[in-house]
């Protein structure tokens, strides 16, 4: 494995990680926002 494979692959896992981390903020949101509005 070289350098640059290495690089992708952390820079890959860290994509995902803020797309998980994202997708889990939106869905905060608008669990928060359905309740605040109930």
């Amino acid at each position: 494995m070289n350098n640059t494979d290495k690089d992708n692959e952390q820079h890959l896992n860290k994509k995902i990680g803020t797309n998980i981390i994202r997708s889990y903020l939106k869905k905060l949101n608008i669990s928060t926002m359905n309740y605040t509005s109930s």
